[in-house]
C-alpha cells in the first residue's frame, strides 16, 4: 500500500473500478494498456503536481515520467494535430516536457500543450460502440466541436487511504 499522502489513483468516470496505469506503457512510452481494473499496485498511483495554473500527471513509480501527449519538440503540424485530435496515444513523457501540462477544471484535464496550438484537447479513455466497455489506451480526444462534457473525459483523483 502506499503510504505517500500525495498520491491518488486517477480514474475514468465512465469506466468504473478501472485506473490508469504506469505499466500499460509500451517499449515508446505510449499508454496501450493503461486502463486497467484497480488493484493498488504502485504503478496505478500517480503525483498531482500544481504549477500556476497548469497540472502535471507524475507516475509514483516512475519519478520524472508524467501523462502527456505524444509530442516531441521539433515535431510537424501535422504530427501535433494527430496527438491532439485522437490520432496517437497518451504518453509517459519527461515531465518537464509542455506536452505534460494540462489544465485541471474539476472533472476534465485539458491539454494546455494542445490549446497553444489551436486545439481543444482532453485527456480521454475510449468507450466501445456500446457503452459499456472500455478501451485500454488513453487519447488526446479533439475532435467533439459540438459536443458538451462527454463522460470519457471525465476523471477522479481517488484517495487510496479514504
Amino acid at each position: 500500500m502506499i503510504v505517500d499522502p500525495d498520491a491518488f489513483m486517477v480514474a475514468p468516470f465512465s469506466c468504473g473500478g478501472h485506473c490508469i496505469d504506469a505499466a500499460g506503457a509500451n517499449n515508446m512510452g505510449e499508454l496501450t494498456h493503461a486502463v486497467v481494473p484497480c488493484n493498488g499496485k504502485t504503478t496505478q498511483f500517480w503525483l498531482p503536481k500544481e504549477e500556476l495554473s497548469n497540472f502535471k500527471i507524475e507516475s509514483y513509480q516512475y519519478p520524472g515520467l508524467c501523462i502527456a501527449v505524444n509530442y516531441l519538440d521539433g515535431d510537424d503540424a501535422n504530427t501535433i494535430a494527430k496527438a491532439c485530435q485522437n490520432e496517437l496515444f497518451l504518453t509517459l513523457q519527461n515531465c518537464n516536457s509542455t506536452a505534460a501540462e494540462w489544465y485541471f477544471n474539476g472533472g476534465q484535464l485539458i491539454s494546455t500543450h494542445c490549446w497553444m496550438r489551436g486545439y481543444s484537447s482532453t485527456l480521454s479513455v475510449s468507450v466501445d460502440l456500446s457503452g459499456t466497455q472500455c478501451e485500454s489506451y488513453l487519447i488526446a480526444n479533439g475532435l467533439s466541436k459540438t459536443s458538451g462534457v462527454l463522460r470519457e473525459e471525465i476523471f477522479v483523483f481517488a484517495d487510496p487511504l479514504a
